[in-house]
């Protein structure tokens, strides 16, 4: 399992490759079941950059940006 350090890394370097796409609007960090995932916010569903399934061995889940609850906690 990659640390959350790892995870924050990867999303950086993943934002800095996506900084010049108008359809992402932001990324974050999400849980699916007990694993890390990057969270990718575009624009519209329908519109999307063509991603890999994976970053660095984090998972990719692309969301629609109106569908995207942030959480603190």
């Amino acid at each position: 399992m990659i640390t959350l350090d790892g995870v924050r890394a990867a999303k950086r370097d993943l934002a800095a490759d996506l900084s010049d796409d108008p359809r992402v609007r932001y990324l974050g960090v999400g849980f699916e079941g007990d694993d890390y995932v990057i969270m990718v916010a575009v624009a519209e569903s329908g519109d999307r950059p063509d991603l890999p399934e994976e970053f660095r061995g984090v998972p990719i889940r692309v969301v629609e940006a109106s569908d995207f609850t942030a959480q603190t906690g």
